[in-house]
């Protein structure tokens, strides 16, 4: 039962990563199209670790003031795909395939480095629990949200007009207004674990229609 259990939240967790890349243009290109991603997924990682530890101070108790600089520190992965964008081995595919490969080599870092280790440690040493499964699907969630993430970053780099504008504003309500919400509700006792999966979906469909939009506005 507790294989099982693990099997099932290491599918739920990582399919979509299998299906996405070869159910789009990026199996063409192979593997190659999403190192990119990956590679500043870590180096991000690290600056954020730095920051954290040098600048955001310890507090026990939810105040703005405390989580604002945790999640304004986020916005370094804006910085980071952009540099990201902008080597010349991430050129080799069309935009389209760019955005998509470097969003989802991150998301598929950011789901390893975040879930895997937890899942083989919990998950597959006792009865079945749905906080795995939950976290299996705000993984899933959190994976969607990467790639629109990053078309959005692309996006504001290369175009014109109000779209620089358009698209920070959603970069903005993602990097640091959704994070803030969330910890203030569970804070609060406002969502608890299933308010909070809702609410995480409700945000991934309306954030991945806008982007849906601002990619096909740019095309």
């Amino acid at each position: 039962m507790a294989f099982l259990h693990l099997l099932n939240c290491v599918l739920l967790t990582f399919a979509p990563i299998f299906v996405i890349f070869n159910s789009t243009s990026l199996h063409e290109y192979g593997a190659r199209s999403c190192l990119g991603g990956v590679f500043g997924y870590f180096m991000s990682s690290m600056a954020k670790l730095l920051a954290y530890a040098t600048l955001v101070p310890l507090s026990e108790e939810w105040s703005l003031i405390s989580e604002l600089p945790k999640e304004l520190i986020t916005l370094i992965d804006i910085y980071m795909l952009t540099k990201v964008f902008s080597w010349k081995a991430s050129r080799t595919a069309d935009k389209k395939t760019r955005m998509m490969g470097i969003g989802l080599g991150w998301g598929a870092a950011e789901l390893i480095c975040s879930h895997l280790l937890i899942f083989i440690v919990n998950a597959g040493g006792g009865e079945f629990s749905w906080e795995y499964m939950q976290r299996a699907i705000n993984a899933n969630w959190g994976l969607f949200q990467v790639i629109v993430v990053a078309c959005l970053v692309y996006i504001r780099n290369t175009s014109s007009g109000v779209m620089p504008l358009l698209t920070t504003i959603f970069l903005g309500a993602q990097l640091v207004v959704r994070p803030l919400i969330i910890s203030y509700g569970l804070a609060s006792g406002i969502l608890n674990e299933w308010t909070m999966l809702c609410f995480q979906s409700i945000w991934t469909l309306c954030f991945v229609i806008c982007g849906k939009v601002v990619v096909e506005l740019t095309s």
